[in-house]
């Protein structure tokens, strides 16, 4: 109960803050009851285009209070600038999406579509702690209607729930947990051990020091990742072209990126942890390599540099291994910055550097309020991500 209470008092708090134009819609059901919902569209919608659609299961008693704190945190204007749908429905009162509200979906589902471009025709799906454990209700008990299932966190709430879990084999998983929060951090690791077992692409993240819903998914985080997981979820032959959604038909038939619509994804870290002056990770650096190639799973990458120092080479070789990928050398005095903006537009990209080199790098992208890393200082991960010219800079540890 005291958990329960901190999460509802945590997430109004948040709800302060101004959020984008949304606005909520009644669903007539074929039972004559209702189904609240929250819908955002992204900024400068055009009827006639398709995006990416996100239903997004609120916590807590998932009232509509829920849906409104939930959305200012993840979702308002990060999905909306990325030009996603985001849907969110409140739960009928004393019913949750877990505990009989999940049959009221498949009708917001329906209507989405025969009001939407929904792109492949599948939804996205997120849920934050009773959302996270409903959205595995929902995702089991109809699979063919998603492309990826995001918690934050989540597990399977019951054990026909887990019994079902093999129909989430072809399904991205990924899951986030607050590192204090046990109960729910163990059994995370538990789903995601039965969906391993079956073959499943399932990523596991906790944050250490930090409770129920993690201050580090606030903002961008999970936004960023969606994209990630929709350009897995996407085969290439199916993706709309950016010039084709933006309205450009000369250019339809091109396969370059274009300089106007893509997005440029870089992932930059210091070497992991070293021992005084050596050029050789210690047993704890390696460990946190393993550590960054497992937050890198979900993430398709088309390339990853290192520097000619041995310790860029090692942070690095078990995500190499992973993705199977050759890093490519580029020395730490070069501008690197310059090359992947010339060499790399819109692609998704990691690099290693060192100390002094990370702030120049990331400002080389376009953001400039890193600062030096002090000498001591591991597990950094600065994502930077380019749309029309514009730089945002997401700040993560591993």
């Amino acid at each position: 109960m005291s958990r329960t209470l901190c999460t509802l008092l945590l997430l109004a708090t948040q709800a302060l803050a101004q959020p984008v134009p949304s606005a909520w819609h009644d669903l007539p059901l074929q039972d004559g009851a209702t189904l609240s919902y929250k819908l955002g569209l992204p900024d400068g919608f055009d009827a006639t285009q398709t995006y990416p659609v996100l239903l997004a299961l609120p916590p807590g008693p998932q009232t509509r209070e829920m849906v409104e704190a939930s959305w200012v945190r993840y979702w308002a204007s990060q999905a909306s600038e990325r030009s996603w749908i985001v849907v969110s429905p409140a739960a009928p009162q004393g019913r949750t999406f877990y505990d009989g509200a999940e049959s009221l979906l498949p009708e917001l589902i329906r209507h989405v579509r025969a009001t939407y471009n929904v792109e492949h025709d599948r939804f996205h799906l997120a849920g934050v702690s009773n959302g996270g454990r409903s959205a595995f209700r929902v995702a089991t008990l109809s699979p063919d209607d998603f492309l990826s299932l995001t918690v934050l966190p989540g597990y399977p709430p019951t054990a026909d729930d887990e019994a079902r879990l093999n129909v989430l084999s072809q399904l991205p998983v990924s899951m986030y947990a607050g590192g204090d929060d046990t109960h729910w951090v163990e059994r995370m690791e538990s789903t995601a051990e039965q969906l391993r077992a079956l073959g499943a692409d399932v990523t596991t993240t906790v944050f250490p020091g930090e409770g129920h819903t993690p201050p580090s998914l606030d903002g961008d985080t999970i936004m960023v990742r969606l994209q990630e997981l929709r350009r897995l979820a996407t085969p290439a032959t199916q993706t709309t072209p950016a010039s084709v959604l933006a309205g450009d038909s000369d250019s339809a038939g091109d396969d370059s990126p274009d300089v106007a619509t893509s997005t440029t994804t870089v992932f930059v870290v210091r070497h992991a942890d070293r021992r005084g002056h050596d050029d050789a990770l210690t047993a704890a650096g390696h460990a946190r390599a393993e550590a960054l190639a497992r937050m890198l799973e979900p993430t398709a990458l088309d390339a990853i540099y290192v520097t000619e120092y041995e310790r860029t080479h090692q942070t690095v070789a078990p995500t190499a291994r992973d993705q199977g990928i050759e890093p490519l050398l580029l020395p730490a005095r070069d501008n690197l910055a310059a090359h992947l903006l010339s060499e790399h537009l819109g692609q998704t990209i990691l690099t290693a550097g060192h100390s002094n080199t990370v702030p120049a790098i990331v400002a080389g992208l376009g953001v400039s309020q890193v600062s030096e890393l002090s000498e001591d200082q591991y597990g950094d991960l600065f994502i930077v991500t380019i749309t029309n010219g514009e730089a945002r800079l997401l700040h993560l540890k591993y």
